[in-house]
């Protein structure tokens, strides 16, 4: 298998159900700690969940354009938008206190929100992104930030954990993992591809696509090779969020985080810091590769001009309104010009 062809799949292991009874977070931890993922059931109110999609449905209608909300699109397989855009019931459900239990149990460190997405990703018949970890010695998240880094010695422990919400019934396009992998410090580098054959094929031994129902969420370890289950048939909806541990990374975020004040009321003091209020951005938004589209197609230009003289025509026609509206003074009947009968022959003198 080269990375670039559909694996076979493992058993997934168990579903944790958190709809009832107490919550045992070391459980799931533990799971976490074994296999690098726990898929979670009923951790989130229904009723949040489905206003949340409610306002996915909105949000992905259009892309964005001249000010106007919408999707962002930077290639062709998918279509993006920052979680915390998609109003108060998503950052309810992003910092859920439960999960940030769950993080800093297993990480046993403060975190903040690294980054959180919500995705369309279309139906391919090819791999357009390979497994992969996200981590590796001497990660760097920023070229603009040279010193902030995760040595060899910081991947023998947690990073961070992230998390997959499902926002449909999902088999086609699941979530897959490579279970155990996050134990091996992935060595030589992110791409399992960069792997010889050998190690390669006992990597992606053990991939394992996580099946889901609308609501679940699996949580897990992003040292480990992960990805999507692909070529995949049918479209997917999810939300990626990541958090990754303050001592490490410092008070910083992968991205430039866009929210609605209005949305911020009821957050306790410790959601706000995990959300990242007064963080800094690793990423300047120039930079951002959600904001890439200009950067990356000629159409952008042809887009930009397009909205830049949209109101081109208004503006003219209000230019020529008071003309318009002296001619049809001029040409209603009654008010024209009073035209004058034409005068009567004078006669001329006679001469004697």
């Amino acid at each position: 298998m080269d990375g670039s062809s559909k694996p076979e799949t493992t058993a997934p292991g168990r579903i944790i159900d958190w709809g009832n009874g107490p919550r045992d977070l070391e459980a799931v931890a533990e799971e976490i700690r074994e296999r690098g993922y726990a898929v979670l059931r009923n951790a989130f109110p229904t009723e949040c969940l489905e206003r949340m999609f409610a306002s996915r449905d909105w949000w992905f209608r259009a892309p964005a354009a001249g000010g106007a909300p919408g999707y962002c699109k930077f290639d062709y397989e998918k279509r993006v938008v920052q979680t915390s855009l998609l109003g108060r019931d998503s950052l309810r459900i992003l910092l859920d206190e439960d999960i940030l239990d769950l993080i800093e149990r297993y990480t046993g460190h403060e975190v903040v929100l690294s980054e959180s997405f919500t995705k369309l990703d279309r139906s391919v018949d090819y791999v357009y992104f390979p497994p992969h970890s996200d981590y590796m010695p001497d990660y760097r998240p920023s070229s603009h930030f040279d010193k902030i880094r995760a040595t060899a010695e910081d991947m023998k422990h947690p990073l961070g954990l992230s998390y997959v919400l499902y926002h449909h019934d999902t088999t086609a396009g699941a979530f897959c993992y490579c279970a155990g992998s996050h134990k091996l410090g992935a060595h030589r580098g992110c791409q399992v591809t960069d792997y010889p054959e050998d190690e390669r094929r006992a990597i992606m031994s053990t991939w394992t696509r996580l099946d889901g129902r609308k609501g679940d969420i699996v949580v897990f370890d992003p040292r480990g090779f992960h990805g999507q289950d692909q070529p995949s048939a049918a479209n997917r909806y999810v939300t990626i969020s990541r958090f990754w541990r303050t001592d490490i990374f410092g008070y910083h975020q992968a991205r430039p985080l866009p929210v609605y004040t209005m949305d911020l009321a009821g957050l306790s003091e410790r959601q706000l810091s995990v959300l990242g209020i007064g963080a800094q951005s690793l990423t300047p938004l120039e930079f951002d590769h959600h904001a890439g589209f200009k950067k990356r197609r000629r159409a952008y230009a042809i887009v930009t001009k397009l909205i830049e003289h949209a109101y081109d025509l208004d503006y003219a026609k209000k230019r020529l309104q008071p003309l318009r509206s002296r001619l049809r003074r001029l040409l209603r009947p009654g008010t024209g010009a009073k035209v004058l009968p034409p005068a009567a022959p004078v006669e001329g003198k006679r001469g004697g």
